[in-house]
């Protein structure tokens, strides 16, 4: 009775992988697409999944001449397989028809009239008799005809419609379990193999099927199947080797014997973490369970995959018991991967799951036409009424089943059922459908009114390949979906966790936090094979970022960095990229740094900061500066006090968050080791150079000066730093120790700072060229000639030895604009305003990926910072400074130039006098400067 004809079998999993009209192998972009000869030869055309019939045609003709046809686009034509055949135009879409033909085949006809008819066209002769008609319908009255749906079929047809029902039928008085054996037998063998090797699971429209082992007849089942409408039993084929659950999987776990296809450690992280991802979008609102299940009817047409999802749900991802359910959905994944990404990413079959992310988040945005809803039944036999959960399902049936069969002893069987909902004949169906054969303790069917729809619903088309770009961008930018990239984990709310981002191996995975002992919070990540991994260090960002740079740095260079990366990456921002510059910033904590300032170093009265005070605030502000600029800076930390007590406090890294605790319970202690600090620094920088060999490299000093227990001699550590090309700016607080350490500077081309009082100090991290060195002019280095002793070597001068002096910055490309004072700008800005609100409109239909548009006479009437920075300036004409000018870039509001005059000296009596009057003057100009400091803005100081 069993159909096992090879040549109507629907092909494994496997080998539709390797033949499907959408699937790939080594260009996963292109579809397979057989084409038939009269004769009846059979071969297959690759073309790409965006071609026409006009394409096919032409690369049909040329794989037949191989086969010895020989003709031309002109004298042949193609047309569907089926019955009626229908002739196809040449600029039709290949992905349109395809659901109009069987098997993924079209055939090819010569126009000739002996040759036209087509090898599938019916015989005239082949029309039934009266008798056979007959004996047809006595067959069809008696028999099931059955349609075999595989997921493979279910999601290559467009439409379940076009899977055609198997010409033999099956007698209806079969029993469940000879039914399950004609399955295995089609289904169950392996690849050039007659023994049957793999599990089958079948599944009615409704719910699963519990064949083996079941003594039930289909008739018993009240179902029915003939030609036109056949019974549509969809077809799991399981492939794993053996049955894994997620939490057992590791770095030695065998991927193939996991799920059955080939896959990537990564790409089983990265669709766990994303599946996990689904749940929470569904359990906190963003989405519904029953939108999601519609959508994997739309996509698939396969209901156990809705079936499995639910288990999935109710499970969170993690009970043993639905590892077949993670095993389905993970190989709908896969299919769906391997039809959305194109072949630059996805360069083999493989790696299909590594794309898993972006195309759970477009099924998750999608609004699906059909709505499914899963429910809740639960059947066990008498012996184990007692496991039934009370209260969640109320209604509750003794179902007795008897079975009546010619060839089976009569038995009576009697079956506890729990349903969510009232229906004793629905609970009998439930009873002898499901049995005793399902895993789960929970099942669940569906309730399909309208399977004629259904049947003949149309699947939702995919992304295409060349869409995935978009798709890229579109993921980036979601709420759950969203890669985070470690440096933008700590900007994150705890309201806003989990999120995704990736583990320090590199792996797709949640990123969450956790209460412990008195409530302390620490953060960990989660993915499916390093599982937890709790995040110590007081900064996760930064120690992932060290983790991740040399992993990341090689997927760039494979160019399979793409699918895991965050949205400013996507858009073209520099995390981990090769820094500009590295410096390391080296800190006193010698017994000396806790000497309090002089007087005269605060204006105000009161107890006066240490110097390690006033050094930590420097540092935590240089830090804020470098990191609010978003510079691609390698920041460091080193503290010095004996020569033994030289430790590297920060690392360099690109993270310049949380250096707030690297410096904050720093105490003083004993002696000064400052050439060895500088030697610890150049160690670290010499490092990162073999890793980076353009990074410009500096060191930032901050010290009193004074050295009395270094290993190394200030001329060692200056040569050092000029044969590795490394700056030294010194800033030297509260003593006049500054020989040495001005020696070096000078050498190396670097600032010598010795600020007398807080306003000076503080103002040294405001300079541009501090935070940026490329904001310099060239650097001109002034070592001491092979001739010259260190002792007869000179010092440099101290930088802004007045408050006028400030170090020149690099001409800025803006410089040469034609500027227009303010004061005389009032009539320009009104025509420009005026200019721009007619042009508004058209600001606001930009992409909001043009953050910097410029602010010109045609953007004035745009909303944002352009009209901040309008409004700001307009406050400035109306309220002009008295010992200031301003100056605008007649084509460009952002640049500026800032001109300050001294006090007149006729206004100056005493130092006591000129000091309030120097710093109302540096108070309005820190003002004005604060309200655009979105923009850069060039500054000039010539003293009067």
């Amino acid at each position: 009775m069993a159909n096992t004809r090879k040549d109507q079998a629907s092909p494994s999993p496997s080998e539709h992988l390797s033949w499907s009209h959408l699937s790939r192998s080594t260009k996963p972009d292109l579809a397979r697409v057989f084409v038939q000869l009269e004769n009846g030869m059979k071969y297959y055309v690759p073309v790409a999944q965006t071609s026409t019939i006009h394409d096919l045609h032409e690369k049909a003709l040329q794989r037949a001449v191989k086969f010895g046809f020989q003709a031309t686009v002109e004298d042949t034509f193609l047309q569907t397989v089926g019955a009626p055949a229908i002739t196809l135009c040449g600029e039709d879409s290949l992905l349109e028809v395809l659901d109009l033909t069987e098997a993924s085949t079209f055939n090819l006809c010569s126009l000739d009239d002996d040759r036209s008819r087509s090898a599938t066209t019916p015989n005239p002769r082949s029309n039934p008799t009266g008798t056979e008609r007959a004996e047809a319908g006595n067959t069809e009255k008696n028999g099931i005809y059955v349609r075999w749906i595989t997921l493979e079929d279910a999601i290559f047809h467009t439409r379940l419609s076009a899977i055609q029902a198997d010409d033999s039928v099956v007698p209806g008085n079969i029993t469940l379990h000879q039914f399950y054996n004609i399955a295995v037998a089609r289904f169950g063998k392996a690849e050039n193999s007659d023994d049957p090797s793999r599990k089958v699971n079948l599944f009615l429209k409704d719910c699963q099927l519990g064949a083996k082992n079941n003594s039930l007849s289909l008739h018993d089942l009240k179902i029915h199947g003939s030609k036109s409408q056949p019974l549509d039993v969809f077809v799991d084929v399981d492939m794993s080797e053996e049955r894994i659950s997620i939490s057992d999987v590791n770095e030695s776990t065998d991927l193939k014997s996991l799920w059955g296809f080939g896959t990537t450690t990564r790409g089983v992280c990265t669709l766990v973490t994303s599946l996990k991802m689904l749940v929470k979008e569904i359990k906190t609102g963003s989405c519904t369970l029953d939108k999601v299940l519609g959508t994997l009817f739309e996509l698939t047409h396969f209901p156990p995959l809705s079936i499995a999802f639910r288990h999935l749900y109710e499970s969170n991802v993690e009970e043993s018991t639905c590892a077949s359910s993670l095993r389905v959905f993970a190989y709908a994944l896969h299919i769906l991967c391997l039809q959305i990404v194109p072949s630059w990413i996805c360069a083999a079959l493989e790696m299909a799951l590594e794309s898993s992310r972006q195309v759970v988040a477009w099924l998750s945005a999608l609004e699906p036409g059909v709505l499914l809803t899963a429910h809740k039944v639960q059947i066990k036999g008498r012996k184990d009424q007692d496991l039934l959960l009370s209260g969640l399902l109320p209604h509750k049936y003794d179902v007795k089943i008897s079975v009546t069969n010619d060839s089976i002893a009569s038995n009576i069987e009697e079956l506890v059922i729990a349903l969510d909902r009232k229906d004793e004949a629905l609970a009998i169906f439930l009873g002898r459908a499901m049995h005793k054969s399902f895993s789960p303790s929970w099942n669940y069917y569906f309730q399909l009114g309208i399977w004629k729809e259904m049947v003949t619903h149309k699947k939702l088309q995919a992304v295409q390949p060349s869409d995935f770009d978009l798709l890229l961008q579109t993921t980036a930018s979601s709420k759950n979906f969203r890669m985070v990239g470690p440096l933008q984990l700590g900007a994150c709310l705890a309201s806003e966790l989990p999120l995704i981002t990736l583990s320090s191996a590199g792996y797709v995975s949640l990123y969450d936090q956790e209460y412990y002992q008195c409530s302390e919070k620490r953060f960990f990540t989660w993915d499916a094979v390093q599982k937890k991994e709790v995040l110590k260090d007081t900064n996760p960002g930064q120690y992932l970022t060290q983790k991740l740079e040399p992993i990341l740095a090689d997927r760039k260079k494979n160019r399979t960095f793409e699918v895991d990366a965050w949205g400013d990456q996507i858009h073209g921002a520099t995390e981990f990229v090769t820094p500009d510059e590295a410096v390391v910033v080296c800190m006193d904590t010698s017994y000396s740094m806790e000497s309090a300032m002089e007087d005269g170093w605060v204006t105000t009265t009161g107890v006066l900061p240490s110097r390690l005070t006033e050094v930590k605030e420097f540092f935590k502000n240089l830090a804020l500066r470098v990191s609010a600029l978003r510079l691609s800076t390698y920041l460091g930390l080193v503290t010095f006090s004996a020569e033994s007590q030289v430790t590297v406090r920060q690392a360099l890294t690109p993270v310049h968050l949380n250096f707030e605790d690297s410096v904050e319970k720093l105490k003083p202690q004993t002696q000064t080791a400052i050439f060895d600090g500088i030697d610890k620094a150049t160690e670290m920088l010499c490092k990162l150079k073999e890793a980076h060999p353009g990074v410009q490299c500096r060191i930032i000093l901050l010290t009193d000066g004074e050295d009395n227990d270094s290993g190394h001699f200030p001329e060692s550590v200056g040569q050092d730093l000029l044969d590795n090309d490394i700056v030294l700016d010194s800033v030297v607080i509260g003593t006049n120790f500054t020989k040495e350490l001005f020696k070096i500077s000078k050498a190396t081309g670097g600032y010598a700072f010795a600020p007398g009082t807080q306003q000076g100090f503080f103002q040294i991290f405001l300079l541009e060229t501090l935070v940026d060195i490329r904001t310099r002019p060239d650097i001109v280095k002034l070592p001491w000639s092979p001739s010259q002793s260190w002792e007869e070597y000179l010092p440099k001068s101290k930088d802004m030895s007045t408050a006028y002096e400030f170090p020149p910055c690099r001409p800025h490309p803006h410089h040469d604009d034609h500027f227009i004072a303010l004061r005389d700008a009032d009539r320009f800005l009104t025509r420009q305003t005026n200019q721009g609100s007619k042009t508004a409109g058209s600001v606001h239909a930009m992409s909001t990926r043009s953050t910097s548009t410029e602010i010109t006479g045609t953007t004035f009437g745009a909303s944002g910072s352009a009209r901040i920075i309008l409004s700001e300036v307009k406050e400035m004409v109306r309220n002009p400074h008295e010992y200031m000018d301003v100056y605008v870039s007649e084509g460009n509001l952002r640049w500026k130039k800032v001109a300050i005059r001294g006090i007149p000296a006729r206004e100056v009596i005493n130092e006591e006098e000129w000091q309030p009057a120097y710093d109302e003057q540096k108070s309005s100009l820190s003002s004005i400067l604060l309200s655009i400091s979105w923009e850069q803005v060039e500054s000039s100081f010539p003293p009067s």
